[in-house]
C-alpha cells in the first residue's frame, strides 16, 4: 500500500509494507536495505497507551510496532504479534554502520531493547542533528515541528489515531500510515540535515552525536551511599559525581555528606570501602 491521499504531498508514492510475518520483514530488509548497502533508516515504535498512572497500579504495555524506512518505502512491523524476530533485523539494529534516525530516540532504543531484547546501535537523535547542522530551537523540538519548519511538511497526528490500540491485530490504514508517516520524516529530515553539514556550514560530524544504549541501561542501580536509584552505570556515576558525597581519606568509607566527627576519631584506616558499589535490580 502506499501512504493515504490525506497524507502530506511529498509523501505520496512511498510504499508502506504492514506484516507480521518475519519472511515478509526479511525480504523488505533484504531488497530495501541490505541488498542496496542502505546506510540510514528511519526509526520509530508505537505502543498501546497507559491510561492507569503507575503509582495507581498502571504498566507501560510493550512495543506493539516498529517502522523503519528509507526515502522510497517503509516497514511496518508488528512486532508484538512476530513469532520469531527476523534475523536480517537483529543484525541491521545491531549495525552501527546503519545509522537510525528519530526524534526523542534514546527512550525509544531503551524500551525496544528492554520489550524485546533488539539492541538498536547507530541511533541519532534528531533534535541533537539539528542543532549540529545549524538549526536552532526555534524550528522545534518535535518530528512535527521540525518537519513543517525544516522541510516545509506538514503533519497531521490525531489522537484519536495516536492513543490507539496498537497491539489489535491488524492495525487499520490510519494507524499503518501514521506510523509509516512518523519514520519516513525522519529519515527525510536526516537527509535535509545531512546535505546542511556536507555543505559546510557545520563542522560537526553526525557521527559524534550517536547515541550509545547498552543491556546495562535496562537495569536500576542503586547508589549505596544515598540509596538514589539510577537508570544505569552511566547516570550511577554521573550521580556520584554530583551528589556531594564525602570519602574518608583514611579507609575510603563514603558519607551522604561531610565525614562525621565520629567517624574521623574512630577511623583506623583499615579496610577500604569502594565508592562505586551499587545493588542492580533488572526493570522489567
Amino acid at each position: 500500500m502506499d501512504i493515504q491521499d490525506d497524507q502530506p504531498e511529498q509523501a505520496r508514492g512511498v510504499h508502506v509494507t504492514y506484516t507480521n510475518d518475519p519472511v515478509e520483514a526479511e525480504a523488505w530488509l533484504r531488497n530495501n536495505v541490505m541488498d542496496i548497502d542502505t546506510r540510514a533508516l528511519g526509526f520509530d515504535i508505537e505502543w498501546k497507551p497507559q491510561f492507569v498512572k503507575k503509582k495507581l497500579g498502571g504498566k507501560e504495555n510493550k512495543t506493539a510496532v516498529l517502522q523503519l524506512s528509507t526515502e522510497t518505502a517503509t516497514l511496518v512491523l508488528h512486532i508484538i504479534h512476530v513469532k520469531t524476530l527476523p534475523r536480517h533485523l537483529v543484525d541491521i539494529l545491531a549495525d552501527q554502520s546503519i545509522l537510525k534516525v528519530g526524534c526523542g530516540i534514546r527512550p525509544d532504543v531503551i524500551k525496544l531493547l528492554r520489550d524485546t531484547g533488539l539492541q538498536c546501535k547507530g541511533a541519532i537523535d534528531l533534535v541533537e542533528l539539528a542543532s549540529r547542522s545549524g538549526y536552532t530551537k526555534q524550528h522545534g523540538q518535535g518530528l512535527k515541528t521540525l518537519a513543517m519548519n525544516v522541510l516545509g511538511i506538514e503533519m497531521t497526528k490525531p489522537k484519536r489515531v495516536q492513543l490507539s490500540n496498537w497491539e489489535f491485530l491488524p492495525l487499520t490504514r490510519s494507524q499503518i500510515c501514521y506510523a509509516a508517516l512518523d519514520a519516513w520524516v525522519g529519515i527525510k529530515l536526516h537527509s535535509h540535515m545531512q546535505k546542511q553539514m556536507n555543505n559546510g556550514k557545520n563542522a560537526k560530524s553526525e557521527i559524534d552525536g550517536l547515541i550509545d544504549v547498552q543491556p546495562s541501561d535496562i537495569v536500576i542501580v542503586c547508589c549505596n551511599v544515598c540509596g538514589k536509584k539510577c537508570k544505569g552505570e552511566g547516570k550511577l556515576q554521573e550521580h556520584m559525581g554530583n551528589a556531594g558525597h564525602s570519602q574518608c581519606p583514611k579507609c575510603g568509607m563514603m558519607f551522604v555528606f561531610a565525614v562525621t566527627r565520629k567517624h574521623r576519631n574512630k577511623c583506623t584506616g583499615s579496610e577500604g570501602h569502594s565508592s562505586q558499589s551499587a545493588n542492580l535490580k533488572t526493570v522489567f
